[in-house]
């Protein structure tokens, strides 16, 4: 069982306009959780991107050396050269 743990954020220096145009025409049509629902959905699409990136990175490496690898995580790491 995973702990849940919240926190409450405060987002500064957003322009009124911005935030009365992105209400009513995003968050109002698409998220009737409101705008903490709108913020934890952008949030968990970027992880799934990042992650998702990554692997994409570990792909094309397998794939370019054509070889056996470890099934286990490894980091990788650039080289300097010269």
């Amino acid at each position: 069982m995973s702990d849940v743990y919240y926190v409450h954020i405060t987002v500064y220096d957003i322009p009124v306009e911005l935030l009365n145009q992105f209400t009513s025409k995003v968050v109002k049509p698409y998220y009737p959780g409101g705008i903490s629902q709108v913020i934890k959905d952008l949030m968990k699409k970027a992880v799934e991107k990042e992650s998702e990136r990554g692997l994409e990175k570990l792909l094309k490496i397998r794939k370019m050396y054509n070889q056996r690898c470890l099934e286990s995580k490894m980091p990788l790491r650039k080289e300097r050269s010269g």
